[in-house]
C-alpha cells in the first residue's frame, strides 16, 4: 500500500485530510462514518464526516487546501467483509459501480470538483462490506475490522509526518 504523499505547506505542516463517507442507518455502510468520528478523537488529523452527501463538503475540502484527502467508503471489492484497500484516484471512477449507492452524487464527481482547485493527491480507502440492512449496526466481521483500519489509517499519517 502506498503511504500519504509527503509535501509541505508554506506553514511546514503536511496536510492530510479523511473524508469519512457513508449511511448511518444501513449496516456496513457507515463504516467511513464511524471511522471518521474514531479520527476526530485524534490530535491534528483533519476529518470531515460527509455522511451520505460528500459534494456539500467540496468548498470546506477546497479552503483546507490538503495536500492529500483519503476518502474512507463502503466498497464491494469482491473480498472478505472487513477486508479493505487503497485505491488511486485513477481508479477511483472505475470502482464507482461497486461503491454502495446511497450517495447523492457519483463519487467521481465529487473526486473532479475538489480536483479543479485542489493539487492534492486523493485517495480512496475502501472497505467490503458484509452487512448492508437497515440495522444501524456493524456486522460483526466490520465491528473488528474498524479498530485496524484506524490503526492503518494514523500509521499511516505518521508515516506521513517522519517523511
Amino acid at each position: 500500500m502506498k503511504s500519504l504523499r509527503k509535501d509541505k505547506r508554506k506553514n511546514g505542516n503536511k496536510k492530510v485530510l479523511i473524508l469519512g463517507v457513508g449511511n448511518r442507518l444501513r449496516g456496513d455502510d457507515a463504516i467511513g462514518c464511524l471511522i471518521a468520528d474514531e479520527l476526530k478523537k485524534e490530535d491534528g488529523v483533519s476529518v470531515i464526516d460527509c455522511g451520505t452527501t460528500p459534494e456539500n463538503f467540496i468548498d470546506k475540502v477546497c479552503s483546507l487546501n490538503p495536500n492529500q484527502v483519503l476518502i474512507v467508503d463502503a466498497c464491494d471489492f469482491k473480498a472478505e467483509p472487513g477486508q479493505f484497500k487503497i485505491f488511486p484516484e485513477s481508479e477511483i471512477e472505475k470502482i464507482e459501480q461497486n461503491l454502495i449507492s446511497t450517495h447523492t452524487l457519483p463519487l467521481s464527481l465529487s473526486v473532479a470538483l475538489i480536483k479543479k482547485q485542489v493539487d492534492g493527491q486523493i485517495q480512496l480507502l475502501g472497505v467490503q462490506p458484509g452487512n448492508l440492512n437497515f440495522s444501524g449496526e456493524l456486522s460483526p466481521q466490520l465491528k473488528k475490522a474498524k479498530d485496524r483500519i484506524v490503526k492503518y489509517i494514523k500509521d499511516l499519517i505518521k508515516k506521513n509526518e517522519r517523511r
